[in-house]
């Protein structure tokens, strides 16, 4: 599922950075769900992706695999 959060709603778990691309775990706490966020710091493409909690830390050590299609 695709989504765009704003900031404010979300804090950061976990974070970080490679060859150009940003990944961040984050949080919504009014919601409880966890999101991975890949940035791309060329291109300004962004997105984020809602994962389960069982699955966060694999999503965010592949996550700059979905970047490789930018």
């Amino acid at each position: 599922m695709h989504t765009s959060l704003r900031p404010s709603d979300m804090r950061e778990l976990d974070a970080r950075s490679r060859d150009g691309i940003r990944v961040r775990l984050l949080w919504q706490p009014s919601t409880d769900a966890l999101f991975v966020e890949v940035a791309h710091d060329v291109t300004g493409a962004l997105f984020q992706i809602r994962v389960d909690p069982d699955d966060a830390g694999s999503a965010l050590d592949q996550a700059d695999g979905y970047a490789a299609a930018w």
